[in-house]
C-alpha cells in the first residue's frame, strides 16, 4: 500500500471524515475484531478491554502525464485537434460518431470549470449544466433478435397491429409492423452499431446496461397503444470463446404489476474493436424488405416435424355474445404454419358435441424445444345470420410439453371373443338369484346397522358404530381432498381436457380472475415427433358413451367442517342447495342451527342429460330471517369427466361383493360385467375362467393378460389388507381419543384445569376395563375380533368369480367407494377457503339397466324414552339451619336428566326435625337417546323462530336434595349422578349404611299442675316448660356419615337392560355441612371425602315412548296411579305450608323459655287495664266528693 503504482503520483494517507463513524480521529473499537454484520457491538470510545480498532483512510493520486496547463480552458481548446465530433442528419438528433454523407449537423462538447465569485451578492440562483467526464470509454454493438410474441392485447377487433421498439441508452429502433395477429411473428434482427459506453470491459461484463423493450400497437387512426414492456440486460460477448445468448420468453408488464402476453427474444452486446474479431457476420436481409435483417441460423430455434392429433369433442357452458346466445358455434385451429376450420354444430342446445371430432395434422414444423414454440391457438366463432361470424373467445395452449405422448395404437378385439365370458356371467347371475339372503346382520335389535356405521367405522370412530366391525361388511375410503385429486386420477382428464375460452377484449390481463370466460372446450391434444424408424403415436378415441346420455345423479351430502360465518356473532344456520343446468334443489327446510360443523345427511336426486347438464354445483348457504340468504361457499363437479374417464368415476366400487345384510352391492352392473366393459374399452383380450383341482374341491380363477387370480389367493390378500386396515384404524382411534381430550390449557383458569382433570380421571375409571371371569384379555380382543370379522365376511360374500373380478378391478385402481372432502369457495372471498364439504356423487346411466336403491344417509334419529321416577321418602337428611334453636330442614327433591334445561321438583316437606320426609311423588322425564353413540340429545333454543341446537351429552340421571329457604337462596344438601348405562344399585334399607336418625321423644316429667292446667303439657318438649330452666340451649347438628366408595370389581346395572329398579340412594357432597363445629382434634374431615347428606327412596323405571303411551301413568299422584301406587304422604297438618309450620314452634319456644315473664306481664297489663277502666267509670263521683270536702 505504501508503494505507488507506476504512472501515478500518490499522496499521503489521511483519515476519511465522510465515512468514519468513530471518535475524533475516526477510530471505532471492539473486543473480537468483528466490525460488520447484524448484532455487532462496536464502541466509539476506547476502553481497557478493547483489543481491536478500525478506521477508513484515503489518499489522492494523479497521473504523472497530467499537464497543468490543461486546466486553462483556452489552452486546452487550442490543443485539441479536429476530433471528437458527433454527427447527425437533424439538429434534434440522434447523433452518431461516424461521418455519413447524409449528415448536416455536428457538435462537440467542452468541459468548462465555473466558480462563483464570493464578492458579488447575487440572490438569483444560478443553474449549471454538469457533464460527466469518463476516463475509459469503448465502442459496443448491440444485436436484438426479436422472434415472435403470444397473446398480445387486442387493438382492433380482436387482433393487434404491433411492432417492437427497442431503446438502448440514447438510441432507439423498431421492427416491422405486423397486422391482424395477436401472436405476431417478426423474425427480425435489430442492430445498434458503434455505441459509446463508459467503463471498462470487466465492469460492463458484470454490470451491462439495460435494454428497454416495448411492444406498441397501432390503431386504425395510426395512434400508438402500449401493449406492454420489459427490461433485460444483454449477454456481453468480448471474445470468440464467450457463449452466445439463449432464447427466452419475456412477459409484457403493465402498471400495478399486471402482465399480459410475452415476447420470445434474446440480446447480445459485442465489443467493437479495431479488428472486429468477436463480431459475427451480419444476418441476411429479409425477403421483400430492405434494411431489415433476419435472425441468424445459429440463434434461430431448430425445427422438427411433428404429428398432431386434436380430438375436439364438444363445447360447454357457452356465454352470450353481443347480447345473443351462441347456437351454431365452430372453432378455428392454428398451430405453427397450419390452420383448420371445423364445421359448425347444428344446434348446441340439442347436442353440443362435434359430429367429426378428430382432426389430424400430418406434418407440422415446430421448434425442437417446444417451450419456444408459438402457442396453439383455438378461436371460437358463432355462425349467425347474414354470414356473420363474430369471434366469441380465444384459447391459447402454450405449454405443449405435457401433450407429447408415445401411445402405441392397439387393434380392437373382435366382439365374438366375449361370448364365452358372457355365458359365465349369466351362470353367476343365476347362482346369485338362488342364494338365501339375510336382510340384517346386526346382533342388537336396539342398535341397527346403518350407513353411518360404515362411515364412522371407516374413520376409526368405533364408539359411534357398535357392531359394525364384527358384521364383516366392508369399509369405505374417506378422502381429505376432492376425488379427482387423489390416487393419480389427474382431474379425470385421461380422456378429455377442459380448455377455457376467454373473451378477447381490451384491458384483461393474465390474471384468470380478471378475464371474462366465454365457454369451455372438451378436447384432447396429442403431439408426437415424426421419426423414420417408427410410426407416429396415434389417439385411440375409444369411449363408452357417445352423444347426450340421460343419467340419474344422486348427490349425497354428508357433513361440513369448519364453515366460516358471515355474521359478527359467528352463528351459522346452514343448509344445502344443488344445481345442475336448469335443475335446482333447495334443502332450506332442513337447515342446521348454529353449527359450524353441521351434519346434513341429505340425498338429492336429479335426472340430467350429460353433457347438456354436466356441471354440478353444490352450495352451502346461511339462512337469514329478514334479508336474503348469504352464500357461504360452493363447489363444482364435472359430471362429464366422471362419466367418460377410464377410472370409472360414476359409482365407487365396494371393497367386497356383499350380497347379504343392510348394505348390499349398490352398482348397476356386477363385477364381472364391469370387468368385461373395461376390457372392451381398453382393448384388452377377454378374461378366461380357469380351474385347478385341490384335495377336496375344485378351485376357480380368472386369467387376464396371462396372470391367474385364484380364489384362495384373493381371499388371503383381502384378509391381509383387512389386517393392515384394522391396525391402522386402531392406531388412529387411539390418537383421536388422545387429541380429543387434550385442549389448550393456556386459555383456561387453574380451577377449570383441575376440574377437567378430575372429570377425566372419573371417566377413565368408569371406562376402565375389568377382567371378569370368562372375559377375553385386551391383548387378544383384536385377534378375536379379526377372526370373527373374517368368518362373517365369508358368509355374506357373493360367488367366488365375482369376488375375483372385483379384486382385479380394485387392483386396476378404479374409483373405490368413498367420501370426498371438497373445499368451499365464494366469489366474494376469492380463493379464501370457507370450509370443507364431505360428500359423494353417483351417476347412473339409464340405459345400463335397473338402478339400485339409494343409501339412507339421513341423520340418525334418536330413540324417545320415558324415565319414570317415584320418590317415596327421604331418610337421614342432615339439617344445616336452626329454627327456634332446633336443627330443622325444609326438604324437597329435584330430578333431571343431563341436558335438560329445567328439572322437576317435588313439593316441600316443611320443618323436618328427625331427617325423615315423605313425598310420594312421581316424575315423568322424556328424553331422546342416541342408541349408537349412547348419548342423550340435549336441545338448547337460543333464538326465536330458529330450531334448537342439538348436542350429545353423557346419559346421567341427577337427583338432588335441597333445603328450601323463604328469604334466601335454596341450599343444595347433596346430589348423586347416576350413569344410566352403568351405576350401582341402591341399598335395600337405610340401616345398611347407618345414617342419622333422631331418637324417639321421651315422656314429659313436668309437675302435675303443669300437666293439668289447660293442657299446657302439650307445649312441653323434653321437660322444657314453665317449670324448667329458662336458659336457651342450642342443640348440636347431627354429624353426617362418611361415604365409602364401592370397590372397582363391584357390579353395575344398565338401566336399559333392567328397566325397573328400587332402592335407597345416598345424596353426596364434598363440602362438610357444619365447618364451624369441626374440632381441632377431629382429623376425619378431608377435602376429598364425600359425605352422605341423606338417603332418597326411589323406584326407577325406563320405557320406550311407544310402551309408555300404551301404559300411561300420571305425574305427581294423578291418575292413572300405578306402578307403583302412590298414596298421599303422611304428614302433620301444620307441615303442609311454611307459615303454618312456624306457628306451633313459635308458641313452643315462647312457652318454654319466656312463660313466667309472659304470665307476669299479662297480669300486670290486666291490673292496669282494670284500674284504668275503674277510673273512667267512677271519676265524676270521686271528683265531686273531693270538691265537697274542699268547700
Amino acid at each position: 500500500m505504501k508503494k505507488a503504482v507506476s504512472g501515478w503520483d500518490m499522496g499521503s494517507w489521511k483519515a476519511d471524515k465522510l465515512r468514519n463513524n468513530g471518535d475524533k480521529n475516526g477510530w471505532v473499537y471492539t473486543t473480537n475484531g468483528v466490525f460488520f454484520g447484524d448484532g455487532v457491538a462496536i464502541d466509539r470510545e476506547v476502553k481497557p478491554h478493547h483489543k481491536y480498532r478500525r478506521r477508513c483512510v484515503k489518499r489522492s493520486r494523479k497521473l504523472e502525464a497530467y499537464k497543468k496547463e490543461h486546466e486553462d480552458f483556452k489552452a486546452y481548446q487550442e490543443s485539441l485537434e479536429d476530433t471528437n465530433w458527433e454527427h447527425s442528419v437533424k439538429r434534434i438528433g440522434p447523433y452518431h460518431d461516424d461521418v455519413d454523407s447524409r449528415d448536416t449537423v455536428r457538435r462537440r462538447r467542452y468541459i468548462i470549470e465555473i466558480e462563483k465569485d464570493g464578492e458579488e451578492d447575487n440572490e438569483e440562483q444560478i443553474q449549471y449544466r454538469i457533464y460527466e467526464y469518463q476516463l475509459v470509454t469503448a465502442k459496443w454493438q448491440l444485436r436484438c433478435y426479436i422472434m415472435w410474441a403470444k397473446d398480445l392485447m387486442p387493438v382492433v377487433k380482436n387482433s393487434s397491429r404491433a411492432f417492437v421498439r427497442i431503446t438502448f441508452g440514447n438510441y432507439s429502433k423498431q421492427t416491422l409492423l405486423v397486422d391482424n395477429s395477436q401472436n405476431p411473428i417478426w423474425n427480425e434482427t435489430v442492430i445498434f452499431k458503434s455505441i459509446l459506453i463508459a467503463g471498462g470491459t470487466r465492469e460492463i461484463m458484470h454490470y451491462p446496461p439495460i435494454v428497454s423493450v416495448e411492444v406498441v400497437g397501432e390503431s386504425s387512426t395510426s395512434a400508438e397503444i402500449n401493449l406492454g414492456r420489459f427490461e433485460t440486460p444483454p449477454t456481453v460477448i468480448c471474445s470468440n470463446t464467450d457463449s452466445r445468448a439463449h432464447q427466452l420468453w419475456y412477459p409484457l408488464k403493465f402498471p400495478k404489476g399486471k402482465t399480459r402476453g410475452a415476447v420470445l427474444a434474446c440480446f447480445e452486446l459485442f465489443e467493437q474493436t479495431d479488428n472486429n474479431d468477436c463480431l459475427p457476420l451480419e444476418p441476411k436481409l429479409k425477403q421483400n424488405y430492405q434494411e431489415r435483417l433476419e435472425i441468424p441460423p445459429e440463434l434461430r430455434p431448430s425445427f422438427d416435424k411433428y404429428h398432431i392429433q386434436f380430438l375436439c369433442w364438444g363445447l360447454r357452458n357457452l356465454r352470450k355474445h353481443q347480447l345473443l346466445s351462441v347456437h351454431r358455434p365452430f372453432v378455428d385451429l392454428t398451430i405453427g404454419d397450419q390452420e383448420f376450420t371445423m364445421d359448425p354444430i347444428k344446434d348446441v342446445r340439442k347436442n353440443p358435441n362435434f359430429p367429426e371430432p378428430l382432426i389430424s395434422f400430418s406434418e407440422v414444423a415446430l421448434p425442437s424445444a417446444l417451450e419456444l414454440s408459438p402457442p396453439f391457438v383455438i378461436n371460437l366463432y358463432d355462425a349467425r345470420a347474414f354470414k356473420r361470424r363474430p369471434l366469441v373467445g380465444t384459447c391459447l395452449i402454450s405449454d405443449l410439453h405435457k401433450y407429447v405422448s408415445h401411445i402405441i395404437k392397439k387393434d380392437k378385439e373382435k366382439d365374438d371373443d366375449f361370448n364365452a365370458f358372457n355365458e359365465i356371467i349369466e351362470e353367476e347371475h343365476q347362482k346369485l338369484m338362488n342364494m338365501n339372503k339375510r336382510s340384517t346382520l346386526g346382533t342388537d335389535p336396539l342398535v341397527p346397522l346403518d350407513w353411518w356405521s360404515r362411515y364412522y367405522s371407516s374413520m376409526s370412530q368405533f364408539h359411534r358404530s357398535p357392531g359394525y366391525p364384527e358384521s364383516g361388511m366392508e369399509y369405505l375410503k374417506v378422502f381429505n381432498r376432492p376425488l379427482e385429486e387423489v390416487n393419480g386420477y389427474n382431474n379425470f382428464s385421461d380422456f378429455l381436457d377442459t380448455m377455457t375460452f376467454f373473451k378477447n377484449s381490451k384491458g384483461h390481463f393474465d390474471d384468470p380472475e380478471e378475464k371474462e370466460k366465454a365457454g369451455e372446450l372438451k378436447c384432447r391434444l396429442l403431439i408426437s415427433k415424426i421419426r423414420k424408424d417408427q410410426p407416429p403415436s396415434t389417439m385411440n378415441p375409444s369411449v363408452e358413451f357417445l352423444g347426450p346420455v340421460k343419467c340419474l345423479v344422486r348427490v349425497y351430502v354428508i357433513e361440513a367442517k369448519g364453515l366460516s360465518s358471515n355474521s359478527k356473532n359467528g352463528r351459522v344456520d346452514s343448509y344445502v342447495t344443488a344445481k345442475c343446468g336448469k335443475i335446482k334443489s333447495n334443502m332450506k327446510k332442513n337447515y342446521v342451527s348454529e353449527n359450524c360443523d353441521p351434519i346434513y345427511g341429505e340425498l338429492i336426486e336429479m335426472n340430467v342429460t350429460i353433457p347438456l347438464e354436466k356441471d354440478l354445483t353444490v352450495t352451502i348457504k346461511d339462512k337469514c330471517t329478514i334479508l336474503a340468504d348469504k352464500e357461504i361457499g360452493s363447489t363444482t363437479i364435472d359430471l362429464e369427466n366422471r362419466l367418460l374417464t377410464k377410472w370409472r368415476g360414476t359409482s365407487g366400487l365396494s371393497a367386497q361383493y356383499t350380497v347379504q345384510g343392510e348394505m348390499q352391492w349398490r352398482d348397476q352392473l356386477t363385477p364381472m360385467e364391469i370387468l368385461k366393459e373395461y376390457c372392451i374399452r381398453m382393448m384388452i383380450p377377454p378374461p378366461k375362467v380357469v380351474e385347478r383341482k385341490k384335495e377336496q374341491f375344485v378351485e376357480n380363477g380368472i386369467m387376464i393378460y396371462g396372470i391367474v387370480f385364484w380364489c384362495t389367493e384373493v381371499i388371503e390378500a383381502m384378509e391381509k389388507e383387512e389386517l393392515l386396515i384394522s391396525e391402522g384404524q386402531r392406531e388412529k382411534a387411539g390418537k383421536d381419543s388422545d387429541s380429543d381430550t387434550e385442549d389448550d390449557p393456556k386459555n383456561k383458569s387453574p380451577e377449570e384445569i383441575e376440574l377437567e382433570n378430575e372429570k377425566s380421571k372419573k371417566e377413565k375409571e368408569r371406562k376402565k376395563p375389568v377382567n371378569k371371569k370368562g372375559e377375553i384379555p385386551n391383548d387378544q380382543k383384536g385377534t378375536v375380533l379379526m377372526n370373527l370379522r373374517n368368518l362373517n365376511r365369508k358368509s355374506i360374500l357373493g360367488t367366488p368369480l365375482e369376488t375375483i373380478a372385483l379384486f382385479i378391478l380394485r387392483q386396476i385402481n378404479l374409483v373405490p367407494e368413498h367420501v370426498e372432502s371438497r373445499p368451499l369457495f365464494s366469489d366474494k372471498s376469492g380463493r379464501v377457503q370457507k370450509g370443507n364439504l364431505r360428500m359423494f356423487v353417483d351417476v347412473f346411466p339409464l340405459d345400463h339397466g335397473p338402478i339400485p336403491a339409494p343409501f339412507n344417509i339421513s341423520p340418525r334419529k334418536p330413540a324417545r324414552y320415558q324415565l319414570r321416577i317415584a320418590v317415596m321418602s327421604v331418610c337421614g337428611a342432615i339439617p344445616i339451619k336452626r329454627s327456634f334453636a332446633e336443627p330443622t330442614s325444609d326438604l324437597y327433591v329435584k330430578v333431571y336428566v343431563n341436558g335438560m334445561r329445567k328439572g322437576q321438583k317435588t313439593d316441600t316437606h316443611f320443618r323436618v326435625m328427625d331427617g325423615k320426609a315423605e313425598f310420594n311423588w312421581r316424575f315423568l322425564l322424556d328424553f331422546d337417546y342416541n342408541v349408537w353413540e349412547k348419548k342423550v340429545v340435549a336441545y338448547t333454543k337460543t333464538r326465536l323462530f330458529r330450531k334448537p341446537v342439538e348436542e350429545l351429552v353423557d346419559p346421567f340421571l341427577i337427583v338432588e336434595l335441597w333445603d328450601k329457604n323463604k328469604f334466601r337462596k335454596d341450599v343444595l344438601l347433596g346430589e348423586i349422578e347416576l350413569d344410566i348405562l352403568s351405576f350401582l344399585e341402591g341399598v335395600g334399607s337405610p340401616s345398611d349404611i347407618g345414617v342419622y336418625t333422631k331418637s324417639s321423644r321421651r315422656k314429659c316429667k313436668c309437675p302435675r299442675c303443669c300437666r293439668c292446667l289447660w293442657g299446657c303439657c302439650r307445649l312441653c318438649v323434653e321437660t322444657k316448660c314453665l317449670c324448667g330452666k329458662r336458659k336457651i340451649k342450642r342443640k348440636p347438628f347431627p354429624k353426617p356419615v362418611k361415604y365409602a366408595p364401592p370397590p372397582e370389581m363391584a357390579e353395575t346395572i344398565n338401566l336399559f337392560d333392567s328397566r325397573n329398579l328400587y332402592g335407597w340412594w345416598p345424596m353426596l357432597t364434598y363440602k362438610y355441612p357444619h365447618p364451624d363445629e369441626i374440632k381441632k382434634k377431629d382429623d376425619d374431615v378431608d377435602e376429598n371425602q364425600q359425605w352422605i347428606m341423606g338417603l332418597v327412596e326411589m323406584d326407577i323405571s325406563l320405557l320406550p315412548i311407544s310402551e309408555a303411551e300404551q301404559d300411561p301413568v300420571g305425574k305427581k299422584r294423578a291418575e292413572p296411579n300405578h306402578s307403583p301406587h302412590l298414596d298421599k304422604p303422611d304428614r302433620k297438618l301444620l307441615s303442609q305450608f311454611w307459615l303454618c309450620s312456624r306457628i306451633l314452634p313459635c308458641l313452643k319456644f315462647c312457652w318454654h323459655y319466656y312463660g313466667a315473664q309472659i304470665l307476669a306481664w299479662i297480669l300486670i297489663i290486666l291490673f292496669i287495664a282494670l284500674a284504668i277502666y275503674f277510673l273512667f267509670q267512677t271519676w265524676p263521683m270521686i271528683f265531686g266528693h273531693v270538691l265537697t270536702k274542699i268547700w
